[in-house]
């Protein structure tokens, strides 16, 4: 693209073709087919993609409603000995207490919550159908339609994000995925009120926590390079744009999360210094707009967004330095060795490759060749003034290359990368015969050398833990009894009580009122976890006794005898003890009626060893 435009068609060339395009036709094949995939996943009652985040959500969710105040971020019942506060803000609660209140005069309040769990992703599932077919008509080719085969091919590449939209899957990422399919189909439009729904959308997505901000990050650059190569068309929506995230952030915080958010300085939240950040750069963009003339020269603009930008970006991270840290700087070194390191989703998408999972390794080769071919596309339709596929398409390449640092982000380039897909079977299909078999040659050699590439790669990477390698530590982190032992949490005797993290996170889905647990296994709860291994892992009875002091039990679930040869604990641990069901100095047994894997042990502070 060269550094400005000139003003050549329309800045919606194509415009009448996208229109008939987008019918009440595509919308309704969108959305039955992404319902057809989260009623095929439901069908056993277990979404796919289910994980603890939905389980805490649930708790957090089920204690806003039992009267909990709203701006109240504390789960109550865990005690590290610090009480937990969760980094997650009231706007995905709001939705499903919103469903159950309305639900709650003609049935019990327990059924009322599991029938909003059951009915509010399906119902983002279908804003996300609805955002994603704009998106998609939007970036046709003069001429190109959304055929059924289209659709069909891209919902089905689409399933990684699609999923995420199953009864019962309430983690905020759902949400994500709507508020960044909103944002794409906002400025898609590329109109002002496109660009006040594209500010509102990414608002929203901050709110939701900061997972998604390399995504945003390259949304709003590649807008801002549209704005300083004078890009047709550009000022008014970027206008809109930047006053629509400065007034929504920080509004949306005020509203969700509170007063005391809002001025907070904390890392894993939207709280001060990035409300500061995005409403200091809505501001300096929108004045940028007013200030500069068609006629001022890409490099003045450039200096006029960047100089400030810079200045505030300066100030910001010398009162809060502690922001390079990044979210998981909670995370003591000892946690971050036995824990951290050893979760999946936060490796690379190729460790999942070299452990063998054919269905990632293929999933990234696809998503590869559309990279390939979507950026092919965008050059070329970025030079004749249709501009706004380059934002689509930073999004998409940002959420692809994001895979490879972590693959918690799986999701989202399933969602942003695949709206392509009906774009490239339209250029495929406009073609001639020799163009067809050109872009199929080249399909494939893409295919195969991405896929023999990344299988190398992955088996040549080093990488600090080796896939499959399910170390002692991970035994005692997820320590898991039977349902039916759970369910007796609730009669143990109060107190609090040192426990593995599924046994605390198990004790919080019980509602088990007598118990306030040690931690969980989310970082926040990161002191509480470094306690555990202090207690259970560590040999040295100093530590011991000062990780155990505050509490008054153990809940420890034992092992079946085929587990218990699959690792060995450390020796001269509590863990190693516990694990063999050997008694310990400082330990009383506490019998527990209908217990068939659940000890409980009384702690005597004076003996403890």
């Amino acid at each position: 693209m060269s550094l400005s435009f000139q003003e050549t068609t329309d800045a919606t060339e194509g415009g009448a073709e996208q229109g008939a395009a987008l019918t009440w036709k595509a919308f309704g094949i969108v959305a039955a087919l992404v319902l057809a995939v989260v009623l095929l996943d439901a069908s056993d009652g277990v979404p796919n993609l289910q994980d603890i985040d939905d389980l805490l959500r649930a708790v957090q969710i089920r204690q806003l409603f039992g009267g909990k105040a709203w701006y109240d971020l504390v789960i109550d019942g865990i005690a590290m000995p610090e009480p937990y506060v969760t980094p997650w803000s009231r706007i995905i609660d709001g939705p499903y207490i919103a469903i159950a209140h309305l639900l709650s005069p003609f049935m019990p309040q327990s059924e009322a919550l599991h029938v909003a769990y059951l009915v509010w992703p399906p119902v983002m599932g279908l804003g996300f159908a609805v955002f994603s077919t704009i998106v998609m008509a939007r970036l046709l080719p003069a001429g190109g339609k959304l055929t059924f085969i289209a659709l069909f091919t891209t919902v089905l590449l689409m399933t990684f994000a699609v999923l995420e939209f199953v009864p019962l899957r309430i983690d905020h990422h759902n949400m994500q995925i709507l508020a960044l399919s909103a944002s794409l189909a906002g400025i898609a439009l590329w109109t002002p009120a496109g660009g006040l729904l594209a500010g509102f959308a990414v608002a929203v997505s901050f709110r939701i926590g900061l997972e998604t901000l390399p995504l945003i990050a390259a949304f709003w650059a590649a807008l801002t390079l549209l704005f300083i190569a004078r890009a047709p068309g550009t000022a008014p929506v970027f206008r809109a744009y930047s006053l629509s995230v400065a007034v929504f952030s920080p509004l949306l915080t005020l509203i969700f999360a509170g007063p005391d958010v809002l001025w907070h300085v904390e890392n894993d939240v939207f709280s001060l210094p990035y409300n500061a950040l995005v409403v200091g750069f809505g501001l300096i963009s929108a004045v940028a707009t007013w200030t500069f003339r068609e006629d001022h020269s890409p490099i003045l603009r450039f200096m006029g967004l960047a100089v400030p930008g810079l200045v505030l970006l300066g100030v910001i991270l010398y009162l809060a330095p502690g922001l390079l840290n990044g979210p998981y700087a909670v995370i003591d070194p000892l946690t971050r060795a036995l824990w951290l390191s050893h979760e999946t989703q936060e490796q690379s998408i190729l460790f999942v490759v070299r452990n063998g999972d054919i269905t990632i390794l293929t999933t990234i080769v696809e998503q590869t060749c559309i990279a390939l071919f979507a950026s092919l596309y965008t050059i070329r339709i970025v030079r004749s003034g249709k501009v706004f596929p380059l934002v689509v398409l930073a999004v998409a390449l940002a959420s692809f290359f994001a895979n490879f640092y972590a693959l918690r982000f799986i999701r989202f380039p399933a969602g942003t990368l695949t709206l392509f897909v009906p774009t490239l079977i339209a250029e495929l299909l406009a073609g001639d015969s020799a163009m067809r078999k050109r872009y199929l040659a080249i399909f494939v050699v893409c295919f195969a050398c991405s896929l023999g590439g990344y299988y190398v790669l992955a088996k040549a990477l080093p990488f600090k833990t080796e896939p499959d390698a399910i170390t002692p530590a991970q035994y005692l982190m997820y320590d898991k009894c039977p349902l039916s032992d759970y369910q007796l949490f609730p009669h143990l005797p109060p107190g609090r009580y040192m426990t593995s993290s599924r046994i605390g996170l198990a004790a919080l889905e019980q509602d088990a009122r007598s118990m306030v647990v040690s931690n969980i296994s989310y970082h926040r709860a990161a002191p509480g976890i470094k306690r555990m291994f202090e207690a259970f892992y560590g040999t040295d009875p100093a530590t011991r006794k000062e990780a155990l002091a505050p509490f008054d039990y153990i809940a420890f679930c034992d092992y079946s005898p085929d587990m218990r040869k699959d690792f060995t604990p450390p020796p001269g641990t509590l863990f190693e003890a516990m694990a063999n069901d050997q008694p310990w100095p400082g330990l009383q047994p506490v019998a527990v009626a209908g217990a068939t894997k659940l000890h409980v042990y009384k702690l005597d502070h004076a003996s403890l060893r």
